[in-house]
């Protein structure tokens, strides 16, 4: 395959596959919605586990793996509230 070929594939393999404009938009909305849950929840749960396990301090950490936990319920939600919304 050469480059030609592959750019002509590549322009060919639709980037969104709704066909709807409202549900490209949420498409859209909810990963950024996951992008911002998996930054700020995952971020601050790992600097608790990481602080708590310095400090030997087993309260702390387990809130830190359960924001992290949370985190990934919360993300797993977003999208299943996807799937309804199809």
């Amino acid at each position: 395959m050469n480059m030609y070929t592959l750019f002509i594939f590549l322009n060919a393999v639709p980037l969104l596959t709704a066909t709807n404009p409202i549900q490209e938009l949420t498409s859209i909305l909810l990963w950024v919605a996951r992008t911002l849950i998996i930054l700020f929840f995952g971020s601050v749960g790992t600097i608790k586990v990481v602080k708590g396990t310095a400090d030997e301090n087993p309260t702390e950490r387990g809130l830190g793996f359960a924001m992290i936990g949370g985190a990934g319920v919360v993300v797993a939600m977003t999208f299943a509230i996807e799937n309804l919304l199809k």
